[in-house]
């Protein structure tokens, strides 16, 4: 059995249909942002945070109260790692699996 195909809609675009592992990958890489939105049969859409294999659950606290995300772990860790944001950022997990 192959593996299921998807579309990612960004606020431009449509892509797909790709593999779920495709965008697995993406969301890993940071191609994937909040507030997009995934769908099997590009007629019934979901928001990438409410997908489970995307694992769109931390967010970056920069330390103003105000944590951006969420992002997939990978992609936040990678971030943080980057320099690009203040030293004193955290990688927040904003629900549980």
């Amino acid at each position: 059995m192959s593996e299921a195909k998807w579309y990612l809609r960004t606020q431009d675009e449509t892509f797909g249909p790709e593999p779920q592992s495709r965008l697995v990958e993406w969301a890993r890489m940071g191609r994937i942002m909040p507030g997009q939105e995934v769908s099997d049969d590009n007629m019934i859409w979901r928001r990438v945070e409410e997908v489970p294999f995307l694992d769109m659950r931390f967010s970056i606290d920069i330390g103003d109260g105000n944590p951006r995300g969420p992002f997939n772990r990978a992609a936040a860790e990678a971030l943080l790692a980057s320099g690009r944001l203040p030293k004193t950022s955290t990688l927040v997990e904003v629900r549980g699996p």
